[in-house]
């Protein structure tokens, strides 16, 4: 279903604030003056005396699509409604987008812990062998000085 221009015009706006754009900077994006942006928003432009609803033309029929592009928004979401519930398509976008973001954080901290293990199991393998070296040395020193204490200092 076809969306009123209001509601269009309340889909830009958003996708312009969600982005974190002046109506200046959106308008410099798609090459228009800062006032055709406020009346994409108004979603109504008054000529000849008039209010009359309205909608992006900025380069023909395709004006809207290229909005979408320049706002990061899906391209149906400013022409056409989602189950009657306005901003469903863009949420759902966002989300995708944020567990990609997700995925790709708890990635490098996986690497990052496996990296640690690596590291920490190669400690316990050098401690193990160290402790090893340890004992067969204080055993060799207790079996060539053993007999020599017992002399020294005989049991009472």
């Amino acid at each position: 279903m076809a969306l009123p221009p209001e509601e269009v015009g309340r889909r830009i706006r958003s996708a312009r604030v969600r982005k974190g754009w002046t109506v200046e900077q959106l308008a410099r994006a798609m090459g228009v003056n800062w006032r055709t942006v406020q009346r994409w928003q108004a979603g109504h432009e008054k000529k000849g005396g008039v209010w009359r609803p309205t909608l992006p033309r900025v380069t023909g029929e395709k004006s809207l699509l290229r909005l979408a592009e320049v706002l990061d928004v899906p391209p149906g979401y400013l022409v056409e409604s989602t189950n009657g519930r306005p901003g469903d398509e863009l949420v759902h976008t966002e989300l995708r987008a944020l567990r990609a973001q997700v995925e790709d954080l708890l990635q490098g901290e996986l690497e990052g812990l496996r990296a640690l293990v690596a590291e920490q199991s190669a400690l316990i393998e050098k401690s193990t062998a160290l402790l090893a070296e340890m004992r067969v040395a204080l055993e060799a020193h207790l079996a060539s000085d053993g007999p020599a204490r017992t002399r020294a200092h005989p049991q009472r």
